[in-house]
């Protein structure tokens, strides 16, 4: 199960992409992220893959947190 709590990311601190979001997948679940252009859904993407470390929040990957990003 991947776990995404409370995440808080973007690319300057002060004016983050996204805020407290959060998003639950259960093991072989596929989902899709729609929504406008500049909405965060690339970025939620890099979290959710490890490639992005969020300003706040937690990944949280079969109940453990996640502890590296690339």
């Amino acid at each position: 199960m991947l776990e995404l709590r409370s995440i808080t990311a973007g690319y300057d601190r002060r004016a983050p992409v996204m805020r407290g979001v959060d998003l639950t997948l259960a093991p072989g679940a596929s989902v899709g992220l729609l929504g406008p252009s500049g909405c965060g859904k690339s970025t939620l993407a890099r979290v959710a893959a490890l490639l992005h470390k969020p300003d706040a929040g937690r990944v949280v990957i079969d109940g453990e947190p996640a502890r590296g990003w690339r």
